[in-house]
């Protein structure tokens, strides 16, 4: 199943859709251990799988599907975001986040997302959108053990939802174990689309309790639409960062992602992406920038090499993959000329 790729690397697992438009591979992600049989497993969104969309778990060991999730509608697009949760149970097995932004049983569109068992493939939790349009669901994310019950906790995006306000959008942090919601974040003004990312953001503040991070990619503090990225305390939800975007319409905080620790401080970074960032003299390349959590200062800034790259359509921390003590990332630029990049 094996075979050569570029620079010499080879591809361990290929798996394809099911039918011509599944759009399998529309979302991915490392999903811990579901099978506790010590090698990290992965899930991969379909949202237009048959009738239902769905997500797939895949075993990390040998490639056999472990789970087949379905949603209840292919025009819900379950499986537009998938993620990870952690043991989110307490079962010793890690758990499986699903999101289904365009899902109506609060209302058209309103969202919903669903957690289930990784050792079961059983449901645990579904959240629904409140009302029509909140897209509840576009973004999803394990953020770890926010509320020390020793069970992981999670975050679920709902960017167009209102708040006393025109659409500023939200973000809010559930218990693993109770399905309560544990914080509620939200844009400062309308139309920010605060919740259009999401993810877990390492322990930024070495507080022993790790943090979460939210981007708002229509945020207009700095300029207009130049969208901006908010780090909060998983310990106390207060705001302990915000990174804002360099200029009118980069739409700033696009993803969002922990980076690690880049620097070697032992406190966990952050990155953020700008698809239509001013990359150099290059406008509209796109840029990924790396601010560090003790600080809050720029560490580094990653630029798209030409016009409507989107670098930073993705960004995600990889771990350390070349041994040298520091937390490596990788950044896509799907519109890159190379045949898309990263």
């Amino acid at each position: 199943m094996a075979t050569t790729f570029a620079h010499g690397q080879a591809v361990l697992f290929e798996f394809f859709g099911d039918g011509e438009f599944d759009i399998q591979g529309y979302s991915v992600a490392g999903a811990g251990d579901v099978n506790a049989d010590g090698t990290p497993d992965f899930i991969v969104g379909v949202p237009q799988l048959g009738t239902t969309g769905g997500a797939r778990v895949y075993s990390g060991m040998d490639g056999t599907l472990v789970w087949s999730l379905a949603g209840d509608n292919d025009a819900d697009w379950f499986g537009y975001s998938v993620a990870g949760a952690g043991d989110t149970d307490c079962d010793g097995y890690d758990d499986l986040i699903v999101g289904a932004p365009f899902d109506d049983n609060g209302g058209e569109d309103s969202g919903m997302a669903r957690v289930y068992s990784g050792r079961t493939g059983l449901l645990l939790h579904q959240f629904d959108g409140a009302s029509q349009g909140y897209q509840l669901g576009h973004s999803v994310s394990g953020v770890g053990d926010v509320d020390g019950d020793l069970c992981t906790d999670f975050v679920i995006g709902s960017h167009l939802e209102e708040s006393g306000g025109i659409n500023p959008g939200r973000a809010r942090v559930y218990s693993g174990a109770s399905g309560a919601v544990i914080y509620t974040f939200e844009g400062d003004d309308d139309l920010d689309a605060f919740g259009y990312a999401v993810s877990g953001a390492g322990d930024v503040n070495h507080d022993g309790t790790p943090d979460i991070a939210v981007g708002a990619l229509l945020n207009d503090d700095s300029h207009e639409d130049a969208g901006s990225v908010y780090v909060f305390s998983g310990l106390t939800g207060a705001q302990l960062h915000r990174f804002d975007g360099l200029g009118k319409g980069e739409d700033f905080g696009f993803d969002v992602a922990s980076a690690g620790d880049v620097d070697g401080d032992d406190y966990a970074d952050v990155i953020g992406g700008t698809i239509f960032g001013f990359a150099g003299s290059v406008p509209g390349a796109g840029q990924a920038r790396v601010y560090s959590g003790r600080t809050g200062t720029e560490i580094y800034r990653f630029d798209g090499d030409f016009l409507a790259d989107g670098l930073g359509w993705s960004v995600s921390d990889i771990g350390d993959i070349n041994g040298d003590q520091f937390g490596d990332l990788v950044v896509g630029a799907p519109f890159n000329d190379d045949n898309g990049g990263a």
